[in-house]
């Protein structure tokens, strides 16, 4: 988020000076500054001026600040300080020099084999350190991780981790993640758990082997759906020189089903050890409470198969999501949670499901449909609004949608209407 603040040459906290921002984050800016006392240099990352008034905002800030300070591993940020001044929220952490693994990607392409899994295991060594914290992180991608010179590798940025027994910040019917990197059931809304960053961590490691990204498309909502229905192109169409054993691996960590998954870190590092058995990978794989190798087994899995072998995907209930994403960072998504019709209404006035829904001019819902409880919904990009439909009508300018807010009637054009979904108004 972009911010006008002129913070270059401020003192915060009396020890830590500004010297110049490096980055801009979903929540905020990034600046690297000095700590005047150990002449070194930190990071300070800042809340937007836009979100110190939002309790939400602040909380997942400060949140992010806490689960830094709770863990302690090599190839996790330090944090040294976290406060606020004159309305600023801001922490301080090390300052990492580098590039991100996106950067990475982005310059050199795919990456081999070993050189994938070395850093990989770095990255599973760390995540276990979280995991055990009792924690989630939920924005696993390469742009939070952290390739420093000496070839440390660092995972970074909680602010959408979450405590594993709790629901944190995010309100019911709000999904947090990077399109590109979520787990099914975090595209749905469902209860997270480790398996759910496995899953990213296989989107991640897929992307590392390839180049390329599993799924992608033009909006966020056209990559949840992949995320939720289609299987990867297995990855020796893409890299035909991946080891199969390594392709079989990704094939039970992207499952659909995450009780298919890998159940934890430590059982991840065994299958991949039998590819290549880097320190990271060996010193994880002997946590593993499972004998033998998952990787050793003969796997049908979806992501293996050719397409005419796969089952027709199975169409998950109708949810859209409002807002669009961002590739760079972590967008937070509206979804609502579905509840299909206890009784059919009359054919004529029932539009498809929401998922293959394209409005005509002229539908009007019934009298039993606006009475009953689940609504068919008009979500607006502003604010992210939500009102029941009324009628659609044809305008000047396109399409224009009538609902309702209490007694009053309201007008929204085409451009104005982020999406649609089935449900009770949030």
């Amino acid at each position: 988020m972009r911010d006008n603040l002129n913070l270059i040459g401020k003192k915060l906290a009396t020890y830590y000076e500004i010297e110049e921002k490096i980055g801009e984050g979903g929540m905020g800016s990034i600046y690297r500054g000095l700590d005047i006392g150990l002449k070194r240099h930190v990071a300070v990352k800042v809340l937007s001026a836009a979100l110190a008034n939002d309790r939400n905002y602040v909380g997942r800030f400060v949140q992010e600040a806490r689960s830094l300070a709770k863990l302690k591993h090599p190839n996790l940020m330090q944090i040294y300080y976290v406060g606020q001044e004159e309305g600023l929220f801001f922490f301080v952490t090390e300052f990492i020099e580098g590039c991100t693994l996106a950067e990475k990607i982005r310059k050199q392409g795919r990456l081999g084999v070993g050189e994938a899994l070395t850093v990989f295991g770095k990255v599973l060594s760390a995540l276990h350190e979280v995991h055990l914290q009792g924690m989630i992180h939920r924005d696993i991608k390469p742009a939070n991780i952290m390739l420093e010179h000496n070839e440390r590798v660092v995972l970074m940025d909680f602010g959408l981790a979450k405590d594993e027994d709790s629901q944190g910040f995010t309100s019911a019917g709000v999904v947090v993640g990077t399109p590109e990197y979520m787990s099914p059931e975090q595209a749905q809304g469902e209860t997270v758990d480790v398996r759910t960053d496995i899953y990213s961590l296989a989107i991640m490691l897929y992307q590392m082997l390839s180049g390329r990204l599993p799924f992608s498309g033009k909006s966020a909502i056209d990559v949840l759906r992949q995320q939720c229905d289609d299987a990867p192109a297995p990855i020796s169409t893409v890299v035909p020189e991946t080891p199969r054993t390594l392709e079989q691996i990704l094939a039970v960590a992207l499952d659909k089903d995450k009780e298919k998954r890998y159940h934890d870190l430590p059982s991840f590092a065994q299958a991949l050890a039998t590819v290549v058995e880097t320190a990271e990978l060996k010193e994880l794989a002997m946590k593993s409470g499972v004998p033998g190798s998952l990787a050793t087994e003969v796997i049908q899995s979806d992501a293996l198969l050719t397409k005419k072998q796969r089952p027709a995907p199975k169409r998950l209930a109708p949810k859209l999501v409002a807002g669009a994403a961002v590739a760079a960072a972590a967008v937070i998504l509206l979804l609502a949670a579905p509840k299909l019709f206890s009784r059919k209404p009359p054919k004529e006035t029932t539009p498809p499901e929401a998922e293959d829904w394209t409005p005509k001019p002229g539908y009007t819902l019934s009298a039993e449909e606006r009475e009953a409880a689940p609504r068919f919904i008009v979500i607006l990009k502003t604010g992210g609004k939500q009102y029941p439909l009324e009628t659609i009508q044809e305008g000047k300018q396109g399409l224009v949608y009538v609902y309702r807010d209490g007694t009053e009637t309201k007008k929204a054009h085409e451009h104005e209407v982020a999406g649609f979904f089935q449900g009770p108004v949030k």
